[in-house]
């Protein structure tokens, strides 16, 4: 089945991290760099990953590993890792794509070593468009049906706007 597929790859895949791992030269700062989910990091729309229906790298593994530094994509909200105990950064997506994107920044991370191998990060944010969900009642939509129209002239300039509602039927017909 898909779930065993994902199941075997996914341990195949931490079997290349271990293999990787290995040839960590130790005398020079490591960074791991992959486009995979990590078990643990949070998705655009808040809920965070435990199980996928796809590959996902244990954290375990990251964790387990001779690099200093794991720098992911594939997930678009910029983070950290907090499953994992070493810098697991996930860069995020520098625009906004779709409404899950709405209230996550965008922008990139910049990382900094010195030779004892602390790590240093920043986020930096970048201009992106902006989602914005207005959610109405029957009573919002009441009070624009039967208003001097003035809610037509606010200003949504560069944002991707969603009206979500909930009315009674009476109201729904108007």
């Amino acid at each position: 089945s898909a779930e065993e597929e994902n199941v075997v790859i996914g341990g195949l895949m931490e079997s290349c991290i271990a293999g990787l791992s290995a040839q960590v030269d130790s005398s020079m700062p490591s960074v791991l760099m992959a486009h995979h989910t990590v078990v643990g990091a949070e998705l655009d729309n808040g809920q965070h990953v435990f199980q996928a229906n796809e590959v996902v790298l244990p954290a375990a593994a990251l964790d387990s590993s001779a690099f200093d530094l794991v720098c992911l994509g594939h997930i678009h909200k910029a983070q950290r890792v907090e499953a994992c105990s070493k810098p697991v950064y996930y860069a995020g997506s520098i625009d906004s794509f779709t409404f899950n994107d709405e209230g996550n920044d965008k922008g990139f991370w910049m990382y900094k070593m010195d030779d004892s191998r602390f790590i240093t990060s920043g986020f930096t944010e970048t201009p992106a468009r902006e989602f914005v969900t207005i959610k109405w009642d029957n009573a919002d939509i009441d009070t624009v049906i039967r208003s001097d129209e003035s809610w037509k002239y606010t200003r949504f300039d560069n944002q991707v706007v969603r009206v979500l509602y909930t009315c009674d039927s009476e109201t729904e017909k108007a």
